[in-house]
């Protein structure tokens, strides 16, 4: 046994315990490490922003731009059917305004996602310009 622990304090296996050291070390990370990763990231990500605002004018913002605009069309007949039928409910009160109204917000906020996400990087641009 003993001469087991002689053979991982021998120098000439020194890198059999160097291994085993630096397994350990390597298991445990510290908040020096992790800030570290973080200004990484944040700086990666700032080089992105940078990037998608300054080229604005590629073929990526027109794409952006067309997909905005296929979703916009499939939401306005939706939104016009809803707001019928909610007058519709008004005028006949058939007590189907609370289900309309959930339906209108069920519609609208996937829909401004969507919007905010296409077009939040030219908002972005012109707050960086002022």
């Amino acid at each position: 046994m003993f001469g087991f622990i002689a053979s991982l304090l021998d120098p000439t296996n020194s890198g059999v315990l160097k291994k085993g050291l630096d397994l350990i070390d390597n298991s445990y990370f510290t908040d020096q490490e992790k800030a570290k990763n973080r200004l990484k990231l944040v700086k990666s990500h700032t080089k992105f922003v940078e990037t998608a605002v300054t080229n604005e004018n590629q073929t990526r913002s027109l794409t952006r731009r067309f997909i905005a605009l296929i979703v916009i069309l499939a939401w306005v007949p939706f939104f016009i059917t809803v707001c019928v039928l909610g007058i519709y409910s008004i005028v006949k009160n058939t007590g189907q305004l609370p289900q309309l109204l959930d339906f209108i917000t069920t519609i609208n906020t996937p829909t401004i996602m969507i919007l905010a996400f296409y077009f939040g990087s030219q908002f972005a641009n012109g707050f960086m310009k002022k």
